[in-house]
């Protein structure tokens, strides 16, 4: 009884420090397993049998013990030990139903078998009692347990598989993004997720991204750029900026990217992701970089426009300043050009066009510039001249260059170019002023006989100037009636009379008279021209209609007035109110209005001879291709320019050339008139060699209409009897068909 009773006293301590041994032991068994669990689910479901076989025994021991030796109440220890065990076993296995009924059918091995091994006789009722009523509370807490389990597991499946959809959905958002995305991690520099986008973008399979550097993807130098621009997203401390990135794919393309990189960072700030994304811009840049170039290039030549040559200008302009290093504006004009557009057609015209623009971009150095300005105007910006004579050798390589036959179509065609130079600063204050300035030089160049270059002078500018003043006061004479209309006689060789006039136009301003040569180009420009060709014509065609009937009136008609759709209309209504049969009407023009539209002027040209008019061919044998005219168009009446009969008497060459025209209007059934004829020796040698018609101060000067009369009488005066003026039903007419 001592034994039992020693036993008796140390088994709660026993029993206590048993217990608590074993909780501290499986408390840091169970840590050591939630952490390996996240290695090997194998391993801890190992572990965990192992671990429930070991406080198996150790409560089985405890219990057997206590059954043994400590009487009823030992017994009744040992059956509360046994379902307390049962109960920790389960709830250490709470995750896996088939261990909690293991532990169920173990532990209920054990109260079976023990009482079987030693007998129930010596137990008493309450002992018993007790252990059914630990065994119930122990299945009631089971059950419990299981439902628990199982309500927790359902959750956790739900849980499961609604993050699965959320997954998926997230997933499906991220590869419909339109823009690419990527997520590079920043401790190892792979590539952890790719979209849809970028694989299109890159040409490549997410399989074959994922996990992959920089460095196996693009070529070194761009994996190192990349990886740079990750390492400044990492630094920022900020959002940065969208950039352009231009980006070299596996299969040799190029594309613009345009985004930016973020980074994100963990709880302790430390960098976890850098996030890419960009959007392909590639086609948007190209056609950009489309319209940029159609802004500042010319479509046909693909030299520099307008616009982007005034911006180099403008910038050698500044550098000229700045650093005291001048810079030479040439601008160039063609020479015969038109001529060429209008014989062959604008086809071969642009095609001449482009081989001008290759041969100019070939003479200018690399520093230089060349642009078409517009129509066959063309500039160059040579910077950095030492000295005039460097841009006198540019300009010098260019007329060479450009006189140069062109082989256009299987045609050879020649031009030839003239150049005005202007230096910045010398030159100019301002870009527009050098524009200008260069502008003067060409304009200069073109009336010394083109073919050439002339530099800008001061004195040009006086003469900018005057014309200026000239175009303002050209303006106010109508108003203030300045304009006035002389004739000059032309003697009819044969019959030994006056023929008829030429009507010239004069302008008195300011108590001077000023030469048509000087007025009448600029009336041109700034279309003045058809309003005072209109008004000539109405006063000369009155003023004829008081002659004798057998005389005619010329009139010059300029180039541009036949680009006035209204000239037949004004040239019929003109002869129509002054009275006048057409066939006194004389229209007078030069070559150049052949040349200038010229199938267009010889429909206009062959409506007037059907009226009645005659034409005349003025300043013949200046100008270009006139035999080929002559072909084309029954001119009656040649005039002979007055240089080749100012040079009878001392040149064969002019004695020759008016033999040949006088020759070639008989046989063509012209007339001819000599011009400018102021001595008797010419007067003889133009009529031996056959002229019809002289004119010159030998026979009289222009004159007022008042002083006519003077001159018809010394040559055989007024012959009223054929005068037929024009009735105004006939006048009616002639508008209503014009």
């Amino acid at each position: 009884m001592a034994a039992l009773s020693i036993h008796i006293d140390w088994a709660p301590l026993i029993w206590a420090a048993a217990v608590a041994a074993t909780m501290l032991l499986d408390w840091i068994v169970m840590q050591r397993l939630v952490k390996s669990a996240q290695a090997a689910s194998n391993l801890r479901f190992g572990a965990l049998i192992g671990w429930m076989s070991a406080t198996f025994a150790v409560y089985s021991s405890i219990g057997v013990y206590f059954w043994t030796y400590g009487g009823e109440y030992g017994r009744c220890f040992a059956l509360i030990q046994a379902c307390a065990g049962m109960m920790q076993a389960a709830m250490q296995m709470r995750a896996s139903r088939p261990l909690v009924a293991a532990a169920v059918v173990g532990h209920g091995w054990i109260l079976l078998c023990i009482p079987a091994l030693i007998g129930l006789n010596g137990v008493g009722a309450a002992p018993v009692l007790i252990g059914i009523g630990g065994l119930g509370l122990f299945c009631w807490q089971l059950f419990n347990l299981v439902n628990r389990s199982a309500a927790e597991s359902a959750s956790l499946q739900q849980a499961s598989r609604e993050a699965e959809i959320e997954r998926a959905f997230t997933d499906s958002i991220i590869d419909n993004v339109p823009n690419l995305l990527t997520v590079v991690d920043a401790e190892t520099g792979r590539i952890i997720l790719v979209n849809k986008a970028a694989q299109v973008i890159g040409g490549t399979r997410r399989e074959d991204v994922i996990g992959r550097g920089y460095e196996d993807l693009y070529p070194a130098d761009q994996a190192a750029h990349l990886r740079v621009l990750d390492a400044e997203a990492v630094a920022a401390d900020r959002t940065p900026p969208f950039r352009d990135e231009k980006i070299t794919l596996e299969n040799g393309n190029v594309r613009t990217l345009r985004g930016r990189r973020v980074c994100v960072r963990d709880d302790q700030g430390r960098p976890r992701y850098v996030i890419v994304t960009a959007e392909d811009v590639t086609d948007m840049r190209e056609a950009e970089a489309q319209v940029v170039r159609l802004a500042h290039y010319d479509s046909l030549t693909e030299l520099p426009n307008r616009v982007l040559f005034r911006t180099r200008l403008n910038d050698a302009f500044n550098d000229a300043l700045r650093h005291s290093r001048p810079a030479a504006l040439h601008w160039i004009d063609l020479d015969y050009f038109k001529e060429v557009n209008d014989t062959l057609g604008h086809m071969v015209g642009d095609q001449l066009l482009i081989g001008v623009a290759e041969r100019l971009s070939s003479a200018i150095g690399p520093n230089d510039t060349v642009a078409r300005l517009g129509g066959d105007e063309f500039g160059i910006v040579q910077r950095n001249v030492a000295s005039r004579d460097d841009a006198a050798t540019l300009a010098g390589r260019i007329v060479d260059s450009l006189s140069q036959p062109f082989h256009l179509s299987g045609r050879e065609v020649r031009i030839g170019a003239s150049v005005g130079i202007a230096f910045a600063p010398i030159d100019a204050k301002t870009v527009d002023e050098l524009m200008v300035n260069a502008d003067m030089a060409l304009y200069r160049c073109k009336q010394a006989g083109r073919g050439g270059h002339s530099f800008f002078e001061r004195e040009m500018t006086d003469r900018r100037r005057a014309r200026r003043t000239m175009e303002q006061e050209l303006r106010a004479a109508f108003a203030n009636g300045e304009f006035s209309v002389m004739y000059q006689p032309q003697l009819h060789l044969k019959e030994g009379r006056i023929a008829g006039c030429e009507a010239l136009v004069r302008w008195k301003s300011k108590g001077r008279f000023i030469s048509p040569a000087e007025f009448i180009p600029v009336a041109e420009e700034i279309g003045l021209i058809n309003q005072l060709g209109e008004w000539v014509l109405k006063e000369a065609c009155a003023e004829a209609a008081k002659w004798p009937a057998h005389m005619k009136v010329a009139v010059n008609i300029s180039p541009a007035q036949f680009k006035d759709q209204n000239l037949v209309r004004n040239v019929i209504s003109a002869v129509a109110h002054a009275g006048l049969s057409p066939d006194r009407l004389e229209v007078e023009i030069t070559e150049s209005t052949l040349l200038q539209g010229s199938q267009t002027n010889l429909t206009t040209l062959f409506r007037l001879r059907e009226l009645g008019l005659s034409v005349a061919l003025d300043d013949f044998g200046t100008g270009f291709s006139s035999l080929n005219y002559l072909r084309q168009f029954p001119f009656t009446k040649i005039k002979i320019d007055r240089s080749f009969v100012s040079d009878l008497s001392l040149s064969l060459e002019a004695v020759s050339i008016v033999k040949a025209i006088t020759g070639m209007a008989a046989s063509l059934g012209m007339d001819t008139t000599a011009e400018g004829v102021e001595t008797e020796r010419q007067m003889e040698m133009v009529t031996g060699y056959g002229c019809t018609e002289v004119q010159g101060y030998l026979v009289s000067r222009p004159c007022t209409p008042a002083d006519l009369k003077a001159v018809f009488d010394r040559y055989g005066g007024f012959d009223d009897s054929a005068f037929a003026p024009v009735s105004s039903g006939d006048a009616e007419l002639w508008l209503a068909t014009g």
